[in-house]
């Protein structure tokens, strides 16, 4: 009986935090989430606590589905994903509706090796959302790079960053709307 009831425990526990299989507990997957931000809420869903760090290298899935498709009655006018570290470094992916583009944002990097030159912190896809009801991205994440993979690999965003601390937190943003994320899914690599 014992056995029985700890089996349906973790059973559970699995379809609980969405797990599609409970031998890989570092695999993580969510449906169905809807941010919004307006003068009473931040707009953002920190999913740190449902993640087992480090998660370099992995794979990250997410989907999202715009209210009222992408401009008007609010909807957000920039949402994506932020990978930050403890000293305030941050990698952020997006798209920005006003100006139809998918961007990586390096954030606040403050140690850059000698070699390196000075560039831009925001790379830019021009993307029309015209006659699309989902966006989909697909981000592989290493300890110094992030790739951006866009419109079923279309198109490709890639940037290198010297971080000081290795990631323990990962959001979800949705800025001056709403935005529904029909599936974001984490896995290893």
């Amino acid at each position: 009986m014992r056995i029985l009831f700890n089996t349906v425990l973790v059973f559970i526990l699995c379809m609980l935090l969405n797990l599609t299989s409970c031998r890989d507990l570092k695999q993580f997957r969510m449906r169905n989430i809807e941010l919004t931000q307006d003068i009473n809420s931040s707009g953002v869903l920190d999913i740190s606590s449902r993640i087992r760090f480090p998660i370099t290298p992995s794979e990250i899935v997410i989907s999202f589905n715009p209210n009222n498709y992408w401009i008007g009655l609010g909807a957000a006018e920039k949402f994506g994903i932020r990978f930050s570290d403890e000293s305030g470094e941050y990698v952020e992916a997006g798209y920005n509706v006003l100006y139809e583009a998918y961007y990586l944002n390096r954030g606040n990097f403050n140690s850059m090796p000698v070699f390196s030159q000075p560039r831009a912190n925001l790379q830019i896809e021009q993307f029309s959302t015209e006659d699309v009801e989902t966006l989909e991205m697909q981000i592989i994440l290493h300890d110094d790079t992030i790739e951006l993979f866009l419109a079923d690999g279309t198109f490709l965003l890639a940037d290198v960053f010297f971080p000081s601390l290795d990631f323990k937190k990962i959001e979800l943003f949705a800025e001056n709307g709403k935005i529904k994320i029909k599936y974001i899914s984490l896995s290893p690599l």
